[in-house]
């Protein structure tokens, strides 16, 4: 079955709720035709018709209500998962960190969050993988281990 972009899901719920292409071309910042392309290439991909199309605008059929209660959960979730990553929108340069579990939940996770650190990923490793870490493009390596030979250490 091919998957349906997010964007689709949205022109979709937009007629869905609003009961008209025109509202949701509107809401959308779409044309009217372009809307309508969306919705006839989302049935055809289907193989159903979403839609009863009246004069007095668009209803949907059984097989659109299922996949409008769907493609509500699918835009809350995509939402969901844009607001997780806000707090590091616009961070510029960032760095990412690996270590051990307790020193990311007791040490770096309170310090990125009290100082806003530009730390973009923390990281848990196990202690034997932490320093193999920079090789795999880690910025930040913090462990009680001794490094391996050739490895930079900084006291």
């Amino acid at each position: 079955m091919a998957s349906i972009e997010l964007r689709t899901h949205r022109y979709f719920e937009a007629v869905a709720r609003t009961g008209s292409v025109r509202a949701a071309a509107e809401e959308c910042s779409l044309t009217q035709p372009a809307i309508s392309r969306q919705i006839a290439q989302l049935e055809a991909t289907l193989g159903v018709a979403l839609f009863h199309r009246h004069r007095s605008g668009m209803m949907l059929t059984s097989a659109g209500e299922a996949l409008h209660g769907e493609s509500v959960r699918v835009l809350a979730q995509a939402d969901r998962a844009e607001r997780s990553i806000a707090p590091w929108r616009g961070m510029g340069s960032t760095i990412r960190v690996t270590c051990l579990d307790t020193t990311l939940h007791h040490i770096m996770a309170p310090f990125t969050a009290q100082t806003g650190a530009a730390i973009a990923d923390l990281r848990p490793e196990r202690a034997s993988d932490i320093y193999r870490t920079l090789d795999e493009g880690a910025d930040l390596a913090v462990s009680t281990a001794t490094p391996p030979a050739g490895k930079i250490v900084h006291h």
